[in-house]
């Protein structure tokens, strides 16, 4: 079995060059295009990368970049331990009382990019 050495390894993974960098930001921006005028442009959300690209552990060069797109207006709150009493209101938060849903922001997404880049 061949080893690597530190210094091979280190040449291989870490930051992405500026035109990796590029790469990355023109795909976001196609992502969010894509979500622009839909059903998902009344609500907040962010994209952002996720995984070994933000980490700088990805194989430069050879690797892809997860991207996540990530609900933000709607919130779901779980008290535990010594909060496990107290209500939302308690804390001066309201309850979300809309009918748009995880799933259908997820499903939305889903049609949004495939109608953007094909099945």
């Amino acid at each position: 079995m061949a080893t690597k050495t530190e210094s091979q390894l280190q040449s291989w993974t870490g930051q992405a060059s500026d035109a990796e960098q590029a790469r990355y930001e023109w795909t976001k921006g196609q992502i969010r295009e894509a979500l622009r005028g839909g059903t998902i442009d009344q609500y907040s959300f962010e994209v952002y990368p996720k995984g070994s690209y933000p980490n700088h552990t990805n194989v430069v060069r050879d690797s892809d970049v997860d991207i996540a797109v990530e609900l933000t207006e709607i919130q779901r709150h779980e008290f535990t331990h010594s909060a496990k009493d107290l209500s939302l209101e308690d804390f001066g938060i309201s309850r979300y009382m809309g009918g748009y849903s995880v799933d259908l922001f997820k499903n939305d997404v889903e049609a949004a990019l495939r109608r953007q880049f094909g099945g």
